[in-house]
């Protein structure tokens, strides 16, 4: 469809920040122009004539990738007002300023061509029409589809669109969702709160990508008796565009264990058909296990002490095509060889005509005739915190929530849905995981290799993975015990140093609400069974360090030693109390705060994803997850939200 913009004011006050960033890219001329004519407006209708420049600049402007807005029809904003819940926005982060550009990898915003200010353009066509018309497409450096555009130059204004499927997210699940729902001919609209970040701004320093593309620039905790980072992506791909790549499929006795528990999630959590879709995704999305190559002396060392104790280890599988061993998977890869989701299946869903907005806080699903009608959502300038536009997006057919097990509870608790188990926001769950560090005599060089190349799920069963994991010197430097000159004397050895890490599947269960301005509040405790895992793998990550010829062992717990040169010294773990406070822990891989049930007591969902209290509201990310999975979990909420999409078409056919 078309573009409606209205020229209304958005009349709420900008959040803190800094000045915004104007990209400068092509039409930069023409985009100043209209913001010329629009600031003037107001003092008649010769006022809103567009220059001519801005018009072409709309007209011929690429109709093929992500694009910005289409019309919302009669009631688009009809919202059930007693649903409404009125939250002021999160406050962004202010990081880095986002600089426009075309190259590898992320695809800038484009809106499609309209005639004039109040008219609607044709609807642009699909797929290889699309492509084979008559619109220019520009390919990126590693052949994605063409650019993104941010929204600033819909300052104070408010743009209506509308699409069969409106999907909040752009992660694993959003972008596979997008892309099964796009092929099959369904008009898509996705909504990413983050920006698109090509893969030629990223720059070297972690600080910069950090701040840049990480949830609160990686400062979003869990607070229980230790504060617990949590690590999320905030960006187009979510959290796949900043993780290790690291793919495993849902394991089975997880798979059985759910079934068991609930016999009615056959419908969707059917192990022949995802195994048959895990399959396809690994084709399209090259996964393989990291080439020798690529896994640089920290990966290699852990294959070397697990093969000296008899303890099973392998490369990892990763989606990667053609690594080249930078080790900044968490920055953002650099060369744009990660098949992330901005990679891989959003440049696939916008060549079939889906649209995506960057910048586009979600701030309520609207409600009509009792069920979801749409998205409303608010712009912004990057993370640079200020608010510029308002988005309504009116929806068909479906609403899909794929904002992370973190974000996704909140979205439903604005909106006043999911309310009718009581378990919204509740029985959240994760993977924490600590670090230790071993100091070698030959030179290591973490940052030449894989970030995360080598594994063992040896004690699986035992609620653990053993998982190399490089860190740059500047984020090191956190782990190393010292200060002063100590510190200088560790960071000038840090080359010999290796890291690895353990992760556990914890059964501690926490929750997630509203906190003061609207941002997350996660309550997350570990329960002392937890803690004793934490404390035995970290007594085989040291084992495994001294089995590969490690000269020290830096344990990173509190209580013992800082540095010790024989298992002996870690006699004492065992008889520290059972808390969190002893170690250095983060969580990764968020589950269960919408969990998905066959009766309407038991979950926020049925086993489709579609909120047991409102017909046409769906969730399909990790939130629906009845339990944690003990492994790194993008494949299987892909691979969940592929399931849950493909029977959105089906219904949608039938």
């Amino acid at each position: 469809m078309g573009t409606r913009i209205s020229r209304r004011p958005v009349r709420d006050p900008p959040a803190a920040g800094g000045a915004p960033a104007v990209a400068a890219g092509r039409g930069g001329h023409a985009a100043r122009a209209v913001r010329r004519a629009v600031a003037a407006g107001g003092a008649g209708r010769r006022a809103r004539r567009l220059p001519c420049g801005a018009a072409r600049a709309r007209v011929g402007a690429p109709a093929d990738p992500v694009r910005h807005p289409a019309p919302a029809g009669p009631g688009a904003g009809c919202a059930d007002r007693r649903a409404r819940t009125t939250v002021t926005p999160p406050p962004l982060p202010a990081p880095g300023a986002s600089a426009a550009g075309e190259d590898r990898g992320l695809h800038r915003l484009l809106r499609p061509p309209r005639r004039a200010r109040g008219h609607r353009a044709a609807r642009p066509r699909r797929g290889s029409a699309a492509l084979a018309g008559g619109t220019r497409h520009r390919r990126t450096a590693d052949g994605g589809a063409a650019v993104i555009r941010s929204p600033e130059e819909l300052d104070g204004r408010t743009v209506d669109d509308i699409a069969d499927v409106v999907i909040v997210g752009s992660g694993a699940a959003g972008a596979t969702a997008a892309r099964v729902l796009a092929e099959a001919g369904l008009e898509v609209v996705v909504l990413e709160e983050g920006p698109a970040v090509p893969a030629a701004e990223l720059r070297p320093d972690f600080h910069s990508g950090q701040a840049r593309v990480w949830r609160d620039g990686g400062a979003q905790v869990a607070r229980g008796r230790a504060l617990m980072p949590l690590l999320q992506g905030v960006c187009v791909g979510g959290s796949t565009a900043i993780n290790g790549a690291i793919i495993h499929r849902i394991p089975e006795t997880i798979l059985g264990g759910w079934l068991k528990a609930d016999p009615g999630l056959a419908v969707t959590v059917d192990p022949e058909r995802l195994g048959e879709i895990w399959d396809r995704m690994d084709e399209e999305l090259g996964v393989g296990p990291a080439p020798p190559d690529v896994l640089g002396e920290n990966n290699r060392l852990l294959g070397v002490g697990a093969r000296a104790l008899g303890v099973d280890a392998a490369p990892i599988r990763r989606n990667v095509i053609g690594c080249e061993g930078s080790a900044r998977c968490l920055q953002g890869c650099p060369t744009a060889r990660r098949q992330s989701m901005n990679i891989s299946y959003i440049p696939r869903a916008v060549a079939h005509g889906a649209r995506v907005y960057t910048c586009a806080w979600a701030q309520r699903v609207t409600l009509g005739r009792g069920r979801a009608t749409g998205v409303v959502a608010r712009l912004h300038r990057g993370h640079r915190g200020q608010w510029c536009g308002r988005l309504r997006v009116r929806a068909r057919r479906a609403v899909l929530i794929a904002a992370s097990a973190v974000h996704t509870p909140l979205l439903l608790l604005r909106s006043g849905l999911g309310r009718t188990s009581g378990l919204v926001g509740r029985r959240f769950q994760a993977h924490p995981g600590t670090a230790v560090l071993g100091v070698f005599d030959d030179p290591v060089r973490m940052w030449a290799g894989a970030t995360q190349g080598y594994e063992s799920l040896h004690w699986w069963d035992e609620r653990m993975k053993i998982e190399t994991l490089a860190l740059p010197p500047e984020l090191g430097a956190v782990r190393l015990p010292a200060l002063g000159a100590p510190l200088i004397r560790r960071l000038a050895e840090y080359g010999h140093v290796a890291q690895w890490a353990v992760q556990v599947r914890a059964l501690a269960m926490g929750s997630v609400v509203h906190g003061l301005g609207g941002r997350a509040v996660v309550r997350y405790d570990l329960t002392p069974a937890d803690v004793r895992v934490l404390k035995l793998g970290v007594l085989r990550l040291c084992e495994l360090l001294f089995a590969a010829g490690a000269r020290e062992v830096l344990p990173g717990v509190h209580g013992l030693p800082p540095s010790v040169r024989s298992m002996d010294e870690l006699a004492p773990l065992g008889e520290l109390p059972d808390s969190p406070q002893l170690f250095h822990c983060i969580a990764s891989h968020m589950f269960g705060t919408a969990v998905m049930a066959s009766a309407p007591k038991m979950g926020v969902t049925s086993p489709t994803g579609e909120l047991w209290d409102c017909p046409g509201a769906y969730v399909i990310d990790s939130s629906v997850f009845p339990s944690n999975l003990g492994v790194n979990p993008q494949h299987a909420i892909a691979g969940l939200a592929w399931r849950l999409a493909e029977r959105l078409v089906e219904e949608a056919a039938g």
